[in-house]
């Protein structure tokens, strides 16, 4: 394909369907941690590696951390490197081409779609996760309206009172967290393969007319993901 000259007229429609939201495995001779390998073993800095590559992932806030939690449990017990997104075999970057060249000319018909990679994540604790991170900010945020009369070094207690019993709460979230992240990780790369997700992931809808008479209306599969 790299070798491909990049004449729309000699070449055929790409489309591309890749993952993202999710854990990918990586190699372990590449990565974060193997920067720092000299000065810190790595079975003591991989887990850390794993947690910030995921908090500075894909997703939203329950996505990154639910990744970011898994990702330090495997680092921790089993020693696996999963520090890139995606699905669970092929990273983001690797699954929409985006080195190849010829696919990202402008005069190539290429089309791209993402799928959800992270639906276990998604469906179990997006939500929960969402409103109480947005309640622990806006009671933070609250602070200085509140107590305008008090001292800014009681405000400051507060709030880091308020920072402390938000990360407890979160903590309950971890093992549910974990689970799904597990689940998403083990399943991800088949995702589109399942007839519940088939019957959800859909494109707008196109209608043709037809050579006999009278048109057809047809729902494409898939629709992108957002970020």
């Amino acid at each position: 394909m790299r070798d491909m000259q990049n004449d729309p007229e000699k070449l055929p429609m790409f489309r591309i369907l890749s993952a993202k939201n999710s854990l990918t495995f990586t190699a372990p001779d590449s990565g974060f941690a193997m920067k720092y390998e000299v000065f810190i073993p790595e079975a003591l800095m991989l887990p850390f590696a794993n947690l910030g590559t995921q908090l500075s992932g894909d997703g939203d806030f329950a996505t990154r951390y639910a990744n970011a939690a898994t990702g330090f449990f495997l680092g921790d017990l089993a020693g696996v490197h999963v520090q890139d997104h995606g699905s669970s075999l092929v990273s983001e970057t690797s699954g929409q081409a985006k080195n190849t060249i010829m696919l990202n000319d402008p005069r190539v018909d290429v089309k791209r779609e993402y799928f959800n990679a992270a639906s276990n994540i998604t469906d179990s604790l997006s939500g929960n996760i969402a409103e109480m991170a947005l309640s622990i900010a806006q009671g933070i945020i609250d602070v200085d309206d509140l107590l305008s009369f008090a001292p800014g070094v009681v405000r400051d207690a507060v709030k880091i009172s308020l920072s402390f019993a938000g990360a407890t709460s979160f903590t309950a979230y971890m093992p549910s967290a974990i689970y799904a992240g597990i689940n998403d990780l083990i399943e991800s790369h088949q995702f589109p393969l399942y007839r519940q997700y088939q019957s959800e992931w859909k494109g707008d809808k196109n209608t043709y007319s037809l050579i006999e008479g009278g048109s057809k209306t047809v729902e494409p599969y898939f629709c992108s993901v957002p970020a």
